[in-house]
């Protein structure tokens, strides 16, 4: 057997090192796509900047409130760069979500809403135009729905800590490592990925819907991954793998690897997005599996959640800043998650945003 590192994305990466801080970095190569797209959105990202850093500067509550701005003004440049909508059509585009102070529960925020509003024709709606955006799917509802806070909380991409010993919400996004493996001898073909054990049930959908399987690895198998991955034999009993069906019917072993490849992206699509937290020695994928919304299991992306949590601190700023003093539990979320969390969002905006994934990585 022979093995292939292979990460089911739908684009590759581009790893840039940086000496500068990361927030510098990030903003330098956002600033290098307002230049190179003829000036069609330089105004959102140059308010975008602004109001991101002067958010760093800020007492978190009021951070809140600016990140959510930051957001919304990269948001409309993304709206606009991938050609949904002129420059001058996204003026008067909505916001497409909203808070009302009658869905806010005092001592349990987590237990507020956002309404999310449908698309009014006629009328850009960023929020749905950035989940189609993101997911690369429709938004499935055809009537204003609400989401409570705590349901997006097991996809908010820096918290997981907080959301666990705070209000025992468990994480959903997970890590995986993947191998492309073929049989030298007959040129056969099959993709295996090694998911933590603690995230298995997310994956059974690959068993029943796609005829994958949970394979016994023998001796071989696994010294493909000990080598492939530089795992250890203690690490790898903490990982399931899950492998696809064997590709055989082509004697030409790229033809069955091409198939097999595409196999895995339609399976997978949807659930699988690039690591922003680039590491040469361990290369995986970020996997997010369907949320349930409004009683509708829908694809998601990790961005949309920390949109909405940004969104959320800033309505209770702008209407109901005594909550902060009521509720503890979420004041120390909302805390924790704007010092960690607005920098993650910038660098998985930057990798959507360009082709390929642009990732900046730290020089220490």
């Amino acid at each position: 057997m022979s093995y292939l590192i292979y990460l089911p994305v739908n684009k590759s990466s581009t790893v840039l090192t940086t000496t500068q801080p990361i927030f510098n970095q990030l903003w330098q190569e956002f600033k290098l796509l307002r230049l190179l797209s003829n000036n069609q959105h330089i105004d959102y990202i140059d308010q975008s900047f602004y109001y991101s850093k002067d958010a760093l500067v800020s007492h978190w509550r009021s951070a809140g409130l600016l990140h959510y701005y930051s957001f919304l003004n990269l948001a409309k440049a993304f709206i606009v760069e991938k050609s949904i909508n002129t420059p001058e059509n996204i003026k008067s585009a909505k916001h497409g979500i909203t808070m009302p102070q009658d869905q806010l529960v005092e001592n349990e925020i987590m237990n507020s809403s956002i309404r999310i509003i449908n698309d009014e024709e006629g009328k850009i709606n960023i929020f749905t135009s950035i989940y189609k955006l993101l997911t690369g799917k429709e938004w499935p509802f055809k009537q204003n729905i609400t989401i409570k806070i705590k349901d997006i909380f097991p996809s908010m991409m820096c918290t997981e800590n907080e959301n666990k010993e705070l209000f025992s919400i468990p994480h959903k996004i997970g890590i995986f490592q993947s191998l492309l493996r073929f049989n030298d001898t007959d040129n056969s073909c099959f993709f295996e990925l090694a998911v933590s054990n603690n995230m298995t049930n997310d994956f059974n959908f690959l068993l029943s819907d796609h005829k994958w399987t949970k394979p016994n690895l023998n001796r071989a198998d696994k010294y493909e991954w000990l080598v492939a991955l530089r795992l250890n034999s203690v690490s790898l009993r903490d990982y399931t793998m899950f492998r696809t069906p064997v590709f055989s019917n082509s004697k030409i072993l790229n033809e069955n690897r091409i198939n097999t490849m595409k196999f895995v992206s339609e399976c997978l699509d949807g659930y699988v997005f690039s690591n922003y937290c680039y590491k040469s020695e361990e290369p995986s994928c970020v996997y997010l599996p369907k949320v349930l919304i409004n009683k509708l299991t829908i694809f998601w992306h990790p961005i949309l959640s920390d949109y909405l949590f940004s969104f959320c601190i800033g309505s209770l700023l702008r209407y109901k800043p005594e909550l902060f003093n009521t509720d503890k539990k979420f004041t120390f979320l909302a805390e924790a998650w704007n010092n960690q969390a607005p920098i993650a969002v910038l660098r998985v905006l930057l990798m959507e945003f360009t082709n390929p994934s642009i990732i900046i990585k730290s020089v220490d």
